[in-house]
C-alpha cells in the first residue's frame, strides 16, 4: 500500500484537482498494490490527470505553489519537495 507521505501527497494533488474539476487516477504498481500482494514496495505514485487542456498552466502552476517540482524534459513529470 501507499505509505503516508505518498497520502499526503495524494490528498494535496486531490485538493488541487478539486479546483479545475480535474480527474487523478492511480496507474501501475501503486495501484496494483492495491489488490495484489506484490511482496515489494513502490517508491513513485504513477498517476493520470484528465483536465480540460485551459486549466493545464493553472493546475501546473497550483502544484509549484505548493513545492511540486516539474525535471527539464520530462514535463509529465511532477514530484513534491520531498522526492529528489
Amino acid at each position: 500500500m501507499l505509505n503516508n507521505e505518498q497520502m499526503a501527497d495524494l490528498v494535496q494533488l486531490h485538493e488541487v484537482a478539486e479546483r479545475f474539476d480535474a480527474e487523478v487516477t492511480i496507474i501501475g504498481a501503486a495501484a496494483l498494490l492495491c489488490f495484489v500482494d506484490l511482496g515489494r514496495f513502490t517508491a513513485d505514485v504513477d498517476l493520470v490527470v484528465a483536465l480540460d487542456l485551459k486549466d493545464f498552466a493553472g493546475l501546473s502552476a497550483a502544484l509549484k505553489e505548493r513545492g511540486w517540482t516539474q525535471k527539464r524534459g520530462t514535463e509529465h513529470r511532477c514530484a513534491d519537495q520531498a522526492v529528489r
